[in-house]
């Protein structure tokens, strides 16, 4: 220990940073914050030193789970870190990622639940349990929303909650975790309501994230869109992102009034979703100049997939077709009845469109099908601004389409095109690395040179996870 508070402090800032990204780059609900947060909690007791640089960066990331049931006394851990934020606003303005889980469990779940950091970390003191007999130290604490709190388990969720956002100057992104129940409005006040119309909290929000709750209870994780509704508020003009995963359809074209939040949307993802064409419609209407679109249907299958075509799904984003750029859609992951059978034609009008990713399940038994095309070249189905085109679960029997696709762009044909990234599914037989090889030489042997684009192929294991050749 005394050796390592002898380390410079740049050293220092870098090793809590390493920790701090562990898992940043996994989906959200998949992300495990309880490894990081642990290892920088405990660099914070090693020296004054280290405390100074591990604290804010514990504080980047905050998990609240707020009640819904009043099977527990009081929130401690939401007391406890009010209270750190009120004593030390530092902290609160280093706060940049809120998960906020919505659950209605008892004590020993809400204890099980905010293991995760740093409120966990945060020991109660003495005079906190104060706030529920001392009015003066109420309203030293609340100011205003003091005389909201009437000791009942409600009035108590929402004042505590609604200071502690607003502790949080800089929150740039809040991941909202809910049940699989007709959720209430009640977590958050009118009052708070009141100030996220008026811009007074929350300035810096850019992204919302809604899914499921995660693993503990499975049947839990899906969530159907008219539990969306009470928290769609949250979508100022100033937040430009949303994703939203695990989510069921309403199955009816009902295009409910909240949804007009989506407007200032840019970037929007749907994943492991299961909603109909009035379904998807209801999001993509309701937002004006969408630049990134990405959706992926539910992979366990349901009526959706077998009533709803692809090119349904395509002919509602015509309406953003001059703004889009990035368009990830897979609406079969596993092959159906329902198939596309228009090949790429369907994207030729997304006149802006640089990064395409699709799947051949959606497409029939080959996914670019030459007999469809007609006398069009390859170069008019597939937008000129497209610089990055991956296939998900693309199988050996197709590789003729990818090897006409590639020609094709070896030709001149897609003069953009910059990457080539193929996901595919191969028996264990088949050596992944000759593969790859193979195909490189083969499109260099046919257009007489080396090939002025990068192939990246990558396997679908039993995992799910990519490995990169």
């Amino acid at each position: 220990m005394a050796t390592l508070s002898k380390l410079p402090p740049e050293l220092i800032r870098e090793i809590c940073l390493h920790i701090h990204e562990h898992d940043l780059d996994q989906p959200d609900n998949q992300q495990n914050w309880i490894i990081p947060q642990k290892a920088l909690a405990s660099l914070c007791k090693v020296s004054k030193a280290f405390c100074n640089t591990a604290q804010p960066i514990l504080f980047r990331r905050v998990h609240i789970t707020v009640r819904r049931q009043n099977l527990i006394p009081h929130n401690t851990k939401l007391i406890a870190l009010l209270r750190v934020l009120i004593k030390r606003p530092h902290l609160g303005e280093q706060i940049r990622l809120l998960k906020l889980s919505v659950h209605e469990a008892g004590h020993h779940w809400i204890n099980r639940l905010n293991l995760t950091k740093p409120v966990a970390f945060i020991p109660l003191e003495e005079d906190d349990f104060q706030l529920f007999t001392n009015a003066a130290k109420r309203e030293s604490w609340m100011g205003d929303l003091s005389a909201h709190w009437d000791n009942s388990f409600l009035s108590e969720e929402q004042v505590l909650l609604q200071l502690s956002l607003a502790k949080m100057p800089s929150l740039n992104e809040m991941q909202l975790a809910i049940p699989n129940e007709t959720i209430s409005s009640s977590m958050f006040s009118h009052g708070f309501r009141q100030a996220m119309a008026e811009n007074k909290v929350l300035k810096q929000l850019r992204a919302v994230h809604m899914h499921g709750f995660p693993d503990f209870i499975p049947e839990m994780r899906y969530i159907v869109m008219r539990e969306l509704q009470p928290f769609l508020f949250l979508l100022q003009p100033q937040v430009t992102k949303l994703h939203v995963e695990n989510c069921l359809g309403h199955w009816e074209p009902i295009a409910w009034p909240e949804f007009a939040q989506l407007a200032h949307v840019k970037h929007l993802t749907m994943h492991n979703c299961g909603l109909t064409q009035w379904d998807f419609d209801i999001f993509i209407t309701a937002c004006r100049s969408l630049e990134s679109v990405a959706y992926t249907a539910h992979p366990i299958g349901s009526h959706t997939r077998e009533q709803e075509s692809p090119q349904n799904y395509v002919a509602g984003l015509q309406r953003h077709s001059h703004s889009i750029k990035d368009l990830h859609l897979v609406v079969n992951p596993k092959k159906q009845n329902e198939m596309w059978k228009a090949g790429y034609s369907s994207f030729e009008s997304f006149e802006s469109l640089e990064s395409l990713t699709i799947s051949p399940s959606d497409f029939g038994e080959t996914f670019i099908v030459p007999g469809t095309l007609g006398p069009k070249a390859l170069s008019q189905t597939l937008p000129k601004s497209l610089k990055h085109l991956m296939v998900k679960r693309w199988c050996w029997p197709m590789r003729i389409d990818v090897d006409w696709l590639a020609q094709a762009a070896c030709r001149g044909e897609l003069e953009n095109l910059e990457t080539l990234d193929i996901e595919y599914c191969l028996s264990a037989t088949k050596d992944p690395i000759s593969m790859a090889n193979n195909l490189r030489t083969e499109l260099e042997r046919i257009k007489g040179g080396p090939i002025t684009f990068f192939i990246r192929l990558r396997k679908l294991g039993n995992s799910h996870k990519d490995a990169l050749w």
